[in-house]
C-alpha cells in the first residue's frame, strides 16, 4: 500500500512567528512518519493596517523552514484556486488547514467547502486557537461556519472541544498536547555566556517573558509584580519582543514604579539563532496571560526545560502542571504572581521542575501529532 499524501495548509518560511515555525516542525514530523508531505502557504498574510509588526517575514540567520508552494493570499479567489489546483495535483489523503485568526475566514471557509464536497478529500482544521486573542465580535460568526466545515477538528485545548461542540454536538474533535519547540535547544551555548550576552551577572535570579508583546500576555501585572519584590535586588525581569502595541505606557510603568534596570525591555523580533540566548540565560518564565488557548512561547521554554510561572487561563493547565513542572496562578493578580516568584526562589524549585519537564518529553512530541494525521490520512 503506497505511503499517505498528506497536505498542510498554513504559512511557513519566509513567514515568522510561531505559527510559521508550528508548520514547518509538524511537515518535518508528518514525513519522518512515513507520509508524502505537501504544504501550500501564502505570498502575504496580511495587508498593512492588520500587522502592527516591522514586517510578517523572518529576518533570521537560521530559518525553521520546509519546501512550500506560495500561492496563497487570504482575500484573492484567483490565488484560491491556484491552491486548489496545486492540491489536486498532489492528489493527498489528507488536507490539513490552519487555523488561527477570523481575518482567514473567506479563504478558510471556501477551501473546506471545495475540498471536501468538490475534490472529495477528507479535511481537518488545525485549530491553533478557536477564538483569536483580539475577541473579534467575527469570531463568532466564524465558529458558526467553521464548526461544520471539516470533518476533524483538531486542538490542542482541553477546553476547546466543548467550545465547538457546543455550536455542533456532532463535530468529530481530535485534542492533542501541542507540541515541544525543539529546534531552538540544539543550540549549545551555555548558560554564562548567555547571560555574558546579555548583560546579566551570574549570580542574577533571572525571569524571562518571551514573544510578541500584547495586552491579553499581561506584561504590565508582570511589572506589577516586580514592584512588590523591589527588596530582592538580584530579580531581573527580561520582556522579550516586537512590541504589538505602544511600548511607552510600559516604558512609563517601569519609571513610576521605580523599575529602571530591573525590568529591561528588548524591544524586537528575536531571530531564531538567538532564542536560545534568553531561555538559557532564564531561571523561569512567566506566563501571566489573561487567556490563552495554549502557548508557543511555553511549548518553547519546554524544549530548554524551563520551568513556568503562568496564570490559570484557558489551555495553561494542560501545559504547566502546578507544583511540577511550574506553578499556576490566578489571573490579573501581580500580588499571586510575585508571590509565586519567592517561592519559586526561596523554596529552590528549578532543579526538580526541570527534572520533570525532562521526564514528560514524550508525551509532547511531534510524532504523536504526525501519527494522528498518518492514521487519518490512511484509507
Amino acid at each position: 500500500m503506497a505511503n499517505p499524501r498528506v497536505t498542510l495548509v498554513g504559512p511557513v518560511h519566509p513567514h515568522r512567528g510561531g505559527i510559521a515555525h508550528y508548520t514547518a516542525c509538524l511537515a518535518e514530523a508528518v514525513q519522518k512518519s512515513g507520509c508524502a508531505v505537501q504544504v501550500v502557504s501564502f505570498v502575504r498574510l496580511y495587508p498593512r493596517f492588520l500587522f502592527p509588526g516591522q514586517s510578517e517575514f523572518d529576518v533570521s540567520r537560521e530559518a525553521a523552514a520546509f519546501p512550500s508552494e506560495r500561492v496563497l493570499a487570504p482575500l484573492n479567489p484567483l490565488r484560491w484556486m491556484s491552491a486548489l489546483q496545486a492540491i489536486k495535483r498532489f492528489h493527498p489523503d489528507l488536507v490539513v488547514i490552519a487555523w488561527w485568526h477570523s481575518w482567514f475566514l473567506p479563504v478558510t471557509a471556501f477551501l473546506l467547502v471545495w475540498l471536501r464536497w468538490v475534490q472529495r478529500r477528507r479535511t481537518v482544521l488545525l485549530c491553533h486557537n478557536v477564538g483569536s486573542h483580539d475577541r473579534k465580535l467575527v469570531d463568532g460568526l466564524a465558529w458558526r461556519i467553521l464548526c461544520r466545515l471539516p470533518e476533524v477538528h483538531l486542538v490542542h485545548a482541553s477546553g476547546d472541544p466543548a467550545r465547538i461542540r457546543a455550536r455542533n454536538r456532532r463535530a468529530r474533535i481530535v485534542c492533542l498536547p501541542h507540541p515541544t519547540y525543539n529546534l531552538f535547544s540544539r543550540s549549545a551555548i551555555s548558560r554564562d555566556a548567555a547571560r555574558e550576552r546579555l548583560g546579566l551577572a551570574p549570580t542574577a535570579r533571572v525571569c524571562l517573558m518571551f514573544g510578541l508583546v500584547r495586552r491579553y500576555k499581561g506584561v504590565d501585572i508582570a511589572i506589577e509584580a516586580m514592584a512588590r519584590l523591589r527588596d530582592q535586588p538580584d530579580l531581573r525581569l527580561i520582556v522579550a519582543g516586537e512590541f504589538y502595541e505602544p511600548r511607552e505606557p510600559y516604558q512609563q510603568q517601569i519609571e513610576c514604579l521605580g523599575l529602571a534596570g530591573k525590568v529591561l525591555l528588548h524591544d524586537r523580533y528575536i531571530p531564531n539563532e538567538e532564542v536560545a540566548t534568553y531561555f538559557r540565560a532564564a531561571d523561569v518564565m512567566l506566563a501571566p496571560y489573561r487567556e490563552a488557548s495554549h502557548s508557543g512561547a511555553v511549548q518553547t521554554a519546554r524544549g530548554f526545560h524551563l520551568p513556568i510561572i503562568a496564570t490559570r487561563v484557558g489551555g495553561m493547565p494542560d501545559l504547566v502542571q502546578d507544583g511540577e513542572t511550574g506553578l499556576l496562578v490566578p489571573p490579573e493578580s501581580p500580588e499571586a504572581l510575585a508571590a509565586a516568584i519567592v517561592r519559586y526562589f526561596q523554596e529552590n524549585l528549578g532543579e526538580r521542575f526541570r527534572a520533570n519537564l525532562a521526564a514528560q518529553s514524550a508525551r509532547y512530541s511531534w510524532s504523536s501529532l504526525a501519527e494522528t494525521l498518518r492514521a487519518l490520512a490512511t484509507p
